[in-house]
């Protein structure tokens, strides 16, 4: 995953998005953004891995990607992925 823990996909003007990654910041984890308003090759990445819709996190050594902004299952996943 390009050295990184996670990988967001993220849109612009998407509060869910933005809440995802504050909530990414609070954790001892290496992160990339990724967004695709702003960059359509990284909308094309996102939908070859099957989805289509933002936030999409993608999670280090984990098989399932995370949509949208669930606090509680991010925070189970990170906590395991943190350095």
């Amino acid at each position: 995953m390009d050295n990184y823990d996670v990988i967001i996909y993220v849109s612009d003007n998407n509060q869910y998005c933005t809440k995802v990654v504050n909530l990414v910041k609070k954790y001892d984890v290496t992160y990339k953004i990724k967004n695709v308003t702003q960059n359509r090759d990284y909308m094309t990445e996102m939908q070859k891995k099957g989805v289509y819709g933002t936030p999409a996190m993608f999670v280090k050594g984990e098989k399932l990607s995370i949509l949208g902004f669930q606090k509680e299952r991010i925070h189970h996943t990170l906590r395991k992925v943190e350095n």
